[in-house]
């Protein structure tokens, strides 16, 4: 009897540390979640607000979060956070009246459809004059309107849904528009939320830099103005780590020994040791995080340095840079935390962007059309990109549009380039009036913005979709001397469908042949 009460109470005992092992295993768990916008890759998103089609921008997210889910039944499960930059998602409204959808509504929707617990992080983005077309005025309107939509999601779905509203994006540096009058708006704003949120488990923060997260939490030493009242107003500090813009080498595989790895241990524990000397501590998250995949050609210097090719990206350091994200705080036992855990890590991106000449584009864990991701990839595998659809070929175009044969400036001996616009058309049609047709076409990227125009002498490379399925011709439109867009040569169907990676598309004015038709040739 002794015997069995002595086993007993040892079993119990045993029972008893086992519990408590995985309670405080379960308090220092981190949450993990991906960074995401589908304006910035999605060509079903792009024709649905080119098109002002509320159900096909709804359509075109929840496809999106459909490669979510794919990634939470490939061993990723954990990965159960979402952070957006805006609140409020509009169309272009150049087919009919603008359409505005709150995202807290399309992830609540999509969850209960697919009995999925996806978080999500209500981004309020700071528009500002000279970055976005707007004047002051109605750049504060704007960031307003996204305020309004959260404390509307707070109060229709609560923290069951939200966690999170993140004011801003690396906005308080003083090297952003005019810090002196951001700040207080910045503040304005946090204020306000915090006022009119209905459920206190909403946390309110802000997301930047590790410089100026470290300001926010010595604010009287670092003078930056406004920071100990924007500090004393957060819920958390959001910090964005970047070995890479850093310039830190990642190493050679298997990058077991790893200085990028290193940056981001550092940084984070230096800030942790910095709040545990405050009275008043701050919650500390990681809002965006990662590695590149492909640099296209990016160079930190214009001189070569010793080493720095190991910080040039690559598939393998994105994908080993995914995987260290993914399992980091598992690495306490060697004491690269020293104990901070991380409570949560936004990563960027769910996607790729729209291709460009840097190295902006090749952070997301999928490929921009979602066809392929960073875990597909085998083991020393240095491919430029992840592969995309064989429907979606990115295409060279060649923007030398002048301002002859009638299109002249004030002085006819001027010659200009001009700026060109892409527009994705329903109909293999040619305009022979020169006037574009709103009805049918749309800029090929959704809006008439920076994303779907070719600059002035500039070479830019384009995604497009080549089945006819979203679209099915190209009108290439130009900016004449009144600034109004004039339509300049066309892609029949027939052409498009035989565009590829290879293929150049010169827009001049001695390249358009007789029936209207853009140069489209072979390298």
């Amino acid at each position: 009897m002794l015997i069995q009460q002595k086993m007993l109470r040892i079993t119990t005992l045993i029972l008893f540390l086992f519990i408590i092992i995985n309670l405080c295993t379960a308090a220092y768990a981190d949450n993990l979640g991906v960074n995401y916008d589908p304006a910035t890759h999605s060509l079903a998103y792009a024709r649905a607000i080119g098109f002002d089609d509320e159900d096909g921008m709804r359509a075109a997210i929840w496809a999106d979060l459909d490669k979510l889910a794919e990634l939470q039944q490939r061993d990723f499960s954990d990965i159960t956070h979402l952070k957006v930059f805006y609140t409020i998602f509009a169309s272009s409204g150049l087919h009919s009246k603008m359409v505005k959808i709150n995202i807290a509504d399309v992830v609540h929707d999509w969850n209960v459809n697919h009995n999925n617990k996806i978080k999500l992080a209500l981004g309020i983005y700071e528009f500002r004059p000279g970055y976005e077309s707007c004047k002051a005025d109605e750049c504060i309107q704007w960031t307003h309107e996204q305020i309004e939509g959260a404390i509307t999601a707070a109060n229709k779905y609560g923290s069951d849904l939200i966690d999170n509203i993140i004011v801003g994006n690396e906005n308080l540096n003083g090297h952003q528009w005019d810090a002196d009058e951001l700040r207080p708006r910045i503040l304005e704003d946090i204020s306000y939320l915090k006022q009119h949120l209905p459920h206190s488990t909403i946390k309110v923060g802000i997301a930047d830099t590790p410089l100026l997260a470290e300001d926010l939490l010595n604010p009287l030493s670092s003078g930056h103005y406004l920071a100990l009242e924007i500090k004393n107003s957060v819920d958390f500090i959001g910090v964005n780590i970047y070995p890479f813009w850093a310039n830190q080498t990642y190493g050679d595989a298997p990058f077991d020994h790893s200085a990028a790895k290193d940056f981001f241990f550092n940084e984070w524990n230096k800030l942790q040791t910095q709040n545990a000397l405050l009275k008043d501590k701050k919650e500390l998250i990681v809002t965006e995080e990662g590695w590149p995949s492909n640099s296209e050609g990016f160079v930190f210097n214009s001189a070569p340095i010793p080493g720095l090719d190991k910080v040039v990206p690559t598939i393998d350091r994105a994908r080993d840079y995914f995987y260290f994200w993914h399992t980091r705080n598992s690495y306490t036992h060697s004491n690269h935390l020293n104990g901070n855990l991380i409570p949560l890590s936004y990563y960027f991106a769910l996607f790729d962007r729209y291709p460009s000449d840097n190295v902006e584009s090749h952070w997301g864990i999928f490929s921009a059309d979602g066809n392929s991701s960073l875990l597909d990839m085998q083991d020393n595998d240095f491919s430029q990109t992840k592969s995309l659809s064989p429907n979606h070929p990115i295409v060279t175009f060649k923007n030398k549009i002048e301002s002859k044969n009638g299109f002249y400036e004030q002085d006819p001996t001027h010659v200009t380039p001009r700026r060109a616009l892409l527009l994705s058309c329903m109909e293999d049609f040619k305009n022979n009036d020169n006037k574009i047709n709103w009805k049918m076409c749309y800029p090929l990227y959704g809006r008439v913005d920076v994303q779907s125009e070719i600059g002035l002498n500039q070479d830019k490379k384009i995604l497009l979709d080549i089945s006819g399925n979203l679209y099915q011709s190209l009108q290439v439109a130009y900016y004449d001397y009144n600034n109004e867009l004039q339509s300049f040569c066309h892609i029949n169907h027939e052409a498009l469908s035989q565009l590829n990676r290879e293929s150049t598309v010169t827009l001049s004015n001695v390249s358009v042949d007789a029936n209207g038709n853009c140069d489209v040739s072979k390298k």
